[in-house]
């Protein structure tokens, strides 16, 4: 999942299955580097095996740009 920049110093943060994930990256680590580099933050989630998926952006400038479902 990736997602944009805060809207006006917002968070970034969206619900899947009922479980909030939070984009939110404390000072300058890595994945902070990673993500401004490439302009957009990519979550990997590991979940367990369901039938169906739930998404909700609970911020503005969350774009769900691809899910990609792994055995």
């Amino acid at each position: 999942m990736e997602a944009t920049h805060p809207v006006e110093g917002g968070r970034l943060r969206f619900a899947l299955n009922g479980r909030v994930f939070d984009y939110h990256e404390e000072g300058r680590t890595e994945q902070w580097k990673q993500n401004v580099t490439l302009n957009y933050a990519v979550r990997r989630l590991r979940l367990p095996a369901t039938e169906s998926l739930s998404f909700t952006a609970l911020d503005e400038g969350i774009v769900l740009d691809q899910i990609i479902v792994k055995p």
